[in-house]
């Protein structure tokens, strides 16, 4: 049965580790808990600060036994190194390691996207225009009627005069186009 809990598949039960049936406690959570109220979800921990304290030094003596049982195996040669410590190879990574890893690889891609020069166009779009881009084309026919002198087109930008001049040179190619052919 999979692991229910925090850590599990089933992260809405208890989950904590129990002596019989399943190995895994399978009861509710205490609301805005991650325990029920038989495995530490109604506790609230130290409230003193004579409790908390408490806590504290008997954490450190806690991990000061285990330090110092950890290095007499070791120097007995019982074990390798110290279980739970950094992970070797490429999965040891901090936040901030993660966070510089990430920064560097941007000012690559930057510097290199610099050294090519400016982007190419986007592609055409294949298929129907949207109803923006008709109205942008009808702007642009529009603009493109009117007379070279006209003072609309002096207020224009330069890129957009030269849309407006592509239009026109459009133009001029479909009125060549449906000129009515001579019949033999």
């Amino acid at each position: 049965m999979a692991k229910p809990g925090a850590r599990g598949k089933d992260k809405q039960r208890c989950g904590a580790r129990t002596r019989h049936r399943h190995g895994f406690c399978r009861k509710w959570p205490v609301p805005g808990k991650t325990r029920c109220r038989f495995h530490g979800g109604c506790s609230t921990g130290a409230i003193t600060e004579d409790g908390k304290a408490r806590s504290l030094a008997a954490m450190h003596d806690g991990w000061q036994r285990w330090l110092e049982k950890t290095r007499a195996k070791k120097a007995a040669g019982e074990i390798e190194r110290f279980p739970g410590g950094r992970k070797s190879g490429p999965r040891w990574v901090t936040p901030r390691m993660w966070e510089r890893r990430q920064m560097e690889a941007m000012q690559r891609l930057r510097a290199e996207r610099d050294a090519l020069g400016p982007p190419p166009p986007p592609p055409r779009r294949r298929g129907r225009p949207t109803l923006i881009a008709r109205a942008q084309a009808q702007i642009l026919r529009t603009l493109a009627q009117l007379p070279k002198s006209s003072p609309w087109l002096a207020s224009l930008a330069p890129h957009d005069l030269a849309r407006v001049a592509e239009a026109r040179r459009d133009l001029e190619r479909r009125a060549r186009r449906a000129r009515p052919r001579p019949d033999f």
